[in-house]
């Protein structure tokens, strides 16, 4: 397991289940700069240690708060993220918080998928592994 605490994010790789996890402590991201940066440093983090490889994520929302004004700007850095997710899970924040990831989705036109805890996040990847789910395409929501 390769663990990382950056300025925003403690970011955390099990190379062995190809799972790359995110967690927030008590992460304010009020600015177009921090919101830009938080997510510059975790493509670095991906570059440098997952090897290029597409991975499946899963998000704590808990301790992360995005400023509502900058959405468009939050929606444009997640797209970034899409390039290497297999999927992003999330679960647990604020109902602040898990609105403003909502309304992010609904701008790339992709599902949140947000689940109520991290069981039911990592019992959605398995079953992505497994292929006893399948990932809906991009834009059919």
């Amino acid at each position: 397991m390769i663990v990382e605490r950056g300025p925003t994010a403690i970011l955390r790789y099990d190379a062995a289940e190809n799972i790359l996890y995110y967690a927030f402590p008590n992460v304010t991201l009020e600015t177009p700069e921090q919101i830009v940066t938080h997510f510059d440093w975790c493509m670095s983090f991906w570059r440098r240690h997952c090897g290029g490889r597409k991975v499946y994520c899963v998000v704590d929302l808990d301790g992360v708060h995005v400023n509502a004004r900058h959405t468009n700007l939050y929606a444009a850095q997640l797209r970034r993220t899409l390039d290497f997710a297999i999927t992003i899970v999330r679960h647990g924040g604020s109902s602040l918080q898990r609105t403003a990831v909502r309304i992010a989705h609904m701008k790339l036109h992709t599902p949140s998928r947000i689940y109520g805890s991290q069981e039911e996040a990592l019992m959605v990847v398995k079953a992505l592994k497994s292929g006893e789910i399948m990932l809906e395409p991009a834009g059919t929501r």
